[in-house]
C-alpha cells in the first residue's frame, strides 16, 4: 500500500466545529478582570487547533501555538482541542481560587522545604476538589462525547509564560467522561507541584492566576510507529530521512523496543541503507497503561514496512524533518483505524544541533544509559557516551553466574564482556567506557536456572543481598569480569579510561574493602581503572563526606533509586514508583549538599529514569559533569541543554 491510501485530508476547519459555539477570536485574556459573570462564558467553547492558531498567547500558550503551525503540512494531526485561559479562569473564578491561593502563598516559607511541600499539597488538593461550573461541564462532556468517545486521550499544560514543556504535569491514556474532567483538574493541580510552585508565585505577583491551558489531543492507537530525522549520507555528500520503525505505540513510553531503521534518499527515492531488528514485543494503548503483546514467530525477523511504504512515509514527512532550516526530530504513526489506513504526524521537536548524528555538543554533556550494547538507535549515537548496565547481560546467560562459575563456564562471561566493550568502542571511539557491576536482587537470580541452589527467598529483595555486600562475601565474579574487560582494554590498545561503577553501596567500609581488594589484585599502589560509587540511597548522600574519604573516581548519583526509598517504595515495583512525582525540592537540597563536600577532582553525574527537566536543570545549575537518561531520551536533554 502506499502513502496516498495513507495520507486522509482532514478537514481542520468548520465542519469539526459545528457542535460547538463560534469564539470571537478578538477575545484577549485579562488576568486582572474576574470574569465571575457566567453569562459572558456562554459565547466561549474549547477550540480547535485552527482557532487556537489566531487565538493570542495568553488565551492559549505556546504549545497550542506549535501545533497549531504543524497543520501547514497538511498532513492529519491527532484530534486536538484547547480549553482556554479564560475558561479555566472562569472555573478558578467561581471555586474563589483567587482569595485562596493569596492566602496560601502569603504562608510559604520559602526557605523551608517542608513549608513549601505542606502549602504545594494544599494547592493540589483545592483544585482537585473544584466544582466545574455547570455550563463548563455540559460543554466538555459534548466535546467528549462527540469528538473522543472510546479514545484514549493525551491532556497536557500550554503554558502562556514559558515554551517550555513539562511532561511531568501530563495525563494519558484517558478514556471515560468522568475520567476525563477529573484529569482536566488533576493536570491542572500539577502545575502547583513543589518544583513548580516558586513559577506560580512569581506569575501571581505579576497578576497572572492561569499559568497555562489545557490542550487535549487523541492519542492514536497505532499499528505502527516511529521516528525520522535527517542525517548525512555515508559519502557526506547529501542528507537523507532516516526513519525508525516498530510495531505498536513507540512515542508515548520510555522503554527500550528494537527498531527497524531505514535511511532514504528522497530525491532519487531509493532506500540507501537499512537495518532489521529482531522484534519480540510491542505495545497497545490500555486504560492507565501500555499493555505488552507478542510479535508471532514468522514476524519477528521481518521488516516493519516493504519499501514503498517507507520511502513513502520519507517524502511525506521530509518537509517537517527540515522545518524552516532546522532539523527536527518527527514523531509519527500509521493506524487501521475505521478500516483506513492514515499516517498521523505526531509531533515534531527541534534537534539540537544541524545534524545530529554528526556532531554533539551541549553546556552538560548527556550519556545513554545502555543495557545491551547490541541495541542501537540514533539517540545512542548521539550521546556524548555511554553507562553499561549489566544487568541484563547476566540475565541473558539464562543460568545462575555462580553455576557458571562453579562448572568452569566463566569464558561465557569474558567472550561476552569483550564483545561489549568491543561494540562500545566502535560507537564511542577514546570515549571513557564506564562498566556499572550487576545489581541483580535474590528475586531475579532465583528466576534463573540453577538460582534455587544458591539464592534464599528475601521478604524485600532490593534492600537484601546484592550489590557491593554480594561482592565482598564472594569476590570471584567480581575478579572475573574486571579481568575480562581489562583484557578487551589491552587487546584493543585503547588509551580511554575504564571506568568501574559500584552500585548498592551501603556503608563506606563496603567501598573502601572492594577498592582494597582492587589494589591487592594489581599488586600496585596505583588503579589501572577508575572506581566510581553509585549513590542510590539516601544514606549514601547524606553521609557523602565518609564516601569521599576513599576517594572514589566519580558519582553516579541514581535519582530513582533514591526519590522511591525517600517516600518508602521499593524502587524495582514499576506499579507503586510510577504513581509518586519526584519531590524535586528535596532532591535538589540532597544534591546541592553532594556539591558542597565533594572536590573539583571527583565528577558527579546524575542518573535519570526518564527525561525529567527539573533534575536536569539542576544538574546544569549546580555545574555537575553530565546528565544520564535513557537511549531514547538522550535528543530531548542535549535540546533542553541548548536552550538553558
Amino acid at each position: 500500500m502506499h502513502l496516498q491510501k495513507w495520507v486522509q485530508h482532514i478537514n481542520f476547519g468548520k465542519k469539526q466545529i459545528e457542535a460547538f459555539t463560534q469564539l470571537a477570536l478578538d477575545l484577549k485574556l485579562s488576568y486582572y478582570d474576574g470574569m465571575t459573570d457566567s453569562a459572558h462564558l456562554s459565547s466561549i467553547s474549547v477550540l480547535t487547533l485552527g482557532e487556537a492558531s489566531a487565538a493570542p498567547t495568553a488565551e492559549v500558550g505556546h504549545l497550542a501555538h506549535h501545533f497549531a503551525h504543524l497543520l501547514q503540512f497538511k498532513l492529519p494531526l491527532p484530534q486536538t482541542f484547547v480549553l482556554p485561559c479564560s475558561i479555566l479562569q472562569h472555573i478558578l473564578e467561581i471555586n474563589n481560587f483567587r482569595a485562596r491561593a493569596g492566602q496560601l502563598f502569603s504562608e510559604v516559607r520559602w526557605s523551608d522545604p517542608h513549608s513549601t511541600l505542606t502549602i504545594s499539597e494544599m494547592f493540589q488538593m483545592e483544585i482537585r476538589r473544584m466544582h466545574i461550573p455547570k455550563e463548563v461541564s455540559k460543554m466538555l462532556l459534548s466535546t467528549y462525547a462527540t469528538s473522543f468517545e472510546h479514545a484514549y486521550l493525551h491532556i497536557r499544560p500550554s503554558f502562556v509564560s514559558s515554551q517550555k514543556i513539562n511532561e511531568n504535569c501530563d495525563e494519558v491514556l484517558v478514556q471515560g467522561e468522568a475520567n476525563f474532567i477529573e484529569s482536566l483538574l488533576r493536570v491542572l493541580a500539577k502545575l502547583y507541584h513543589v518544583s513548580q510552585l516558586v513559577h506560580r508565585y512569581h506569575e501571581w505577583q505579576q497578576g497572572q492566576i492561569v499559568p497555562a491551558a489545557l490542550l487535549i489531543q487523541e492519542m492514536i492507537q497505532a499499528d505502527v510507529s516511529g521516528t525520522a530525522m535527517e542525517v548525512k549520507s555515508l559519502t557526506g555528500e547529501h542528507f537523507l530521512v532516516r526513519l525508525y520503525a516498530n510495531q505498536g505505540v513507540t512515542h508515548h513510553h520510555h522503554q527500550f523496543q528494537e527498531l527497524d531503521m531505514f535511511e532514504v534518499n528522497t530525491d532519487s527515492k531509493q532506500i540507501e541503507r537499512k537495518q532489521i531488528k529482531v522484534k519480540q514485543e510491542y505495545f497497545v494503548m490500555a486504560m492507565d497503561q501500555l499493555q505488552p503483546k507478542k510479535v508471532a514467530p514468522l514476524q519477528q525477523i521481518s521488516p516493519i514496512l516493504d519499501d514503498n511504504d517507507v520511502i513513502d512515509i520519507a517524502q511525506a514527512i521530509k518537509p517537517v524533518v527540515h522545518m524552516h532550516g532546522t532539523s527536527h526530530l518527527v514523531y509519527w504513526a500509521i493506524t487501521t483505524a475505521n478500516k483506513k489506513h492514515s499516517l498521523y504526524l505526531i509531533d515534531a521537536i527541534p534537534v539540537p544541533t544541524e545534524h545530529p548524528v554528526m556532531a554533539s555538543s551541549s553546556k552538560l554533556p548527556v550519556f545513554a544509559r545502555i543495557q545491551d550494547m547490541t541495541h542501537f538507535r540514533v539517540d545512542m549515537v548521539t550521546a556524548d557516551g555511554g553507562i553499561f548496565e549489566s544487568d541484563a547481560l547476566f540475565q541473558q546467560f539464562r543460568e545462575h553466574p555462580q553455576f557458571l562459575l562453579q562448572r568452569h563456564k566463566d569464558g561465557v562471561i569474558q567472550r561476552a564482556l569483550r564483545e561489549i566493550l568491543e561494540k562500545y568502542y566502535d560507537t564511542y571511539p577514546d570515549t571513557p567506557f564506564f562498566y556499572r557491576l550487576p545489581d541483580l536482587t535474590s528475586q531475579e537470580l532465583l528466576a534463573l536456572q540453577h538460582g534455587e541452589d544458591y539464592e534464599t527467598t528475601e521478604p524485600n529483595p532490593y534492600l537484601g543481598y546484592h550489590g557491593a555486600v554480594r561482592v565482598i562475601h564472594d569476590f570471584r565474579l567480581f575478579d572475573v569480569q574486571i579481568a575480562a574487560l581489562l583484557d578487551a582494554q589491552h587487546q584493543r590498545r585503547s588509551s580511554a579510561q575504564l571506568n568501574i561503577i559500584l552500585p548498592s553501596v551501603r556503608a563506606a567500609s563496603e567501598f573502601a574493602l572492594i577498592k582494597k581488594h582492587l589494589l591487592h589484585k594489581t599488586q600496585s599502589s596505583t588503579l589501572p581503572h577508575s572506581v566510581w560509587l553509585e549513590c542510590s540511597t539516601p544514606e549514601n548522600l547524606l553521609q557523602i563526606e565518609q564516601y569521599l574519604l576513599h576517594q572514589p573516581a566519580g558519582l553516579i548519583i541514581n535519582t530513582h533509586s533514591i526519590q522511591c526509598l525517600l517516600q518508602g517504595i521499593d524502587p524495582q515495583n514499576s506499579e507503586f514508583s510510577n504513581l509518586y512525582v519526584p519531590d524535586i525540592v528535596l532532591l535538589h537540597f540532597l544534591l546541592k549538599r553532594v556539591k558542597q563536600y565533594v572536590q573539583l577532582s571527583i565528577k558527579i553525574y546524575v542518573s535519570l529514569p526518564i527525561y525529567q527537566r527539573e533534575l536536569i536543570e539542576i544538574a546544569n545549575e549546580l555545574r555537575f559533569d553530565a546528565v544520564v537518561v535513557p537511549p531514547a531520551e538522550v535528543l530531548k536533554a542535549k535540546q533542553l541543554m541548548k536552550n538553558i
